[in-house]
């Protein structure tokens, strides 16, 4: 993104933790809570990598499938009550501050 911004502002000042950083994945504590064994790679910390075995469930369990989808949405969207000024969550934010 960072070029992109470079390309139409007079300055652009990026602040990284090192020059690899990525945040973790939206939803990753959904993704491992019901993990197979099999899908967790222990030197990929919260990367979930999904198994034959959980693709072929999600064909066959239509419902389940669904309900995990809308688990990670909730999970990725819960967070973005805080910026709504005024919400019960922008006010605990603020006062945690």
């Amino acid at each position: 993104m960072a070029p992109k911004f470079a390309e139409h502002a007079q300055s652009v000042t990026v602040f990284m933790r090192n020059q690899t950083y990525i945040g973790p994945q939206i939803g990753s504590s959904v993704l491992n809570k019901e993990a197979d064994e099999d899908a967790m790679d222990p030197q990929a910390a919260r990367e979930h990598r999904y198994t034959d075995k959980e693709k072929e469930r999600f064909r066959q369990e239509t419902e389940y499938h669904l309900n995990y989808r809308r688990e990670i949405e909730r999970a990725a969207i819960s967070g973005f009550l805080a910026f709504f000024r005024g919400s019960e969550a922008n006010l605990q934010s603020k006062a945690v501050m």
